[in-house]
C-alpha cells in the first residue's frame, strides 16, 4: 500500500510477485492519493503471478484518487496472471485529475474471478483522466476484457490502439457513460474476440473518432474483429473526426 504525500515520483522495475497455492494475497501496488499530491509513477517491467488454488493475488497495478490530487502513470512490459480482481484499476473520485496513464506492452492473462474484468476504469464526480492503452494483450478473462465506467462532469480521454483483447467470456470491451459521464475515445487497430460494447446514457459528451453510423461501420473497418462486433446499448455515441480527440 504506497501513499504520498505532495509532489513526488515513484519508480517500480524488475520485480517478481508471486502467490504460492493457499496464500491470502493482495494487490500487489495499491497506490492511494488525495489532497494535494502530485505524483509521477513508472511501474516497468515486473511479473504478476496469482494461481488457481485458494486465494491468489489480487490486482497488479490500482490506483485510487481523490480530493483535486494529481497523477502521471506509465506501465509498460509488465506481466500479470491469475490474479482474483482486475489486473489494473484506475479509480477516480472528487477532483481528481489523472493527466495521463499509459499502458503499452503489457500482458493481462486470465483472471480467476468469474465476475470481474482485467481492466478497469472508473471515474466519478468532477474528475478528469487521459488514458492510453497501445499494443498490450489482454486474454482469457472470465469476464470482459477492459469495463469503462464513468459519471464524472469531468471529461475521460481514452485510446485504445494496437491491443489485442481475446478469450473473454463478456464483451472485449464495454465503455459506458452514466447520466453524468463526459468521454471522447480513439479506437483502431485493435483485434478483438468479442463485442466492442457502447453504453451511452449520458446527456454530456459521448465522442468516438470515426464511429460512422448508428451502428458504428466505419469504426468497424479500423478493427478486427474474430468474433462478435460493435454493439450499442441505448444511443449511440457522436462520431468525431480523426484526431478530434487529441489525445497523445
Amino acid at each position: 500500500d504506497i501513499s504520498f504525500d505532495g509532489t513526488c515520483s515513484f519508480t517500480a522495475t524488475n520485480n517478481v510477485f508471486r502467490a504460492e497455492t493457499g496464500a491470502d494475497g493482495d494487490d500487489c501496488f495499491l497506490i492511494s492519493l488525495d489532497g494535494t499530491d502530485n505524483v509521477t509513477m513508472v511501474i516497468n517491467d515486473n511479473s504478476f503471478f496469482g494461481n488457481n488454488g485458494g486465494l491468489s493475488l489480487e490486482r497488479g497495478i490500482s490506483l485510487e484518487m481523490t480530493d483535486s490530487s494529481q497523477a502521471t502513470l506509465t506501465a509498460s512490459g509488465n506481466e500479470c496472471s491469475l490474479m482474483d480482481e482486475p489486473m489494473v484499476t484506475l479509480d477516480l473520485r472528487s477532483g481528481a485529475n489523472l493527466t495521463l496513464a499509459s499502458f503499452s506492452g503489457n500482458s493481462f492473462d486470465q483472471n480467476v474471478d468469474g465476475g470481474q474484468p482485467e481492466v478497469d476504469i472508473d471515474l466519478q464526480d468532477a474528475t478528469d483522466a487521459t488514458v492510453v492503452f497501445d499494443n498490450n494483450n489482454i486474454t482469457n478473462s472470465d469476464e470482459r476484457g477492459i469495463q469503462v465506467f464513468t459519471n464524472s462532469s469531468g471529461l475521460l480521454s481514452l485510446a485504445l490502439r494496437n491491443n489485442t483483447i481475446t478469450g473473454t467470456t463478456g464483451d472485449a470491451v464495454e465503455i459506458q457513460a452514466s447520466p453524468g459521464g463526459n468521454i471522447c475515445a480513439e479506437i483502431s487497430n485493435n483485434v478483438f474476440g468479442a463485442n466492442l460494447n457502447f453504453n451511452d446514457q449520458t446527456a454530456g459528451q459521448f465522442d468516438v473518432e470515426q464511429f460512422g453510423n448508428a451502428m458504428g461501420d466505419i469504426l468497424a473497418t479500423l478493427n478486427t474483429f474474430n468474433a462478435g462486433g460493435i454493439t450499442v446499448s441505448n444511443g449511440a455515441p457522436n462520431s468525431v473526426a480523426d484526431g478530434a480527440c487529441t489525445i497523445p
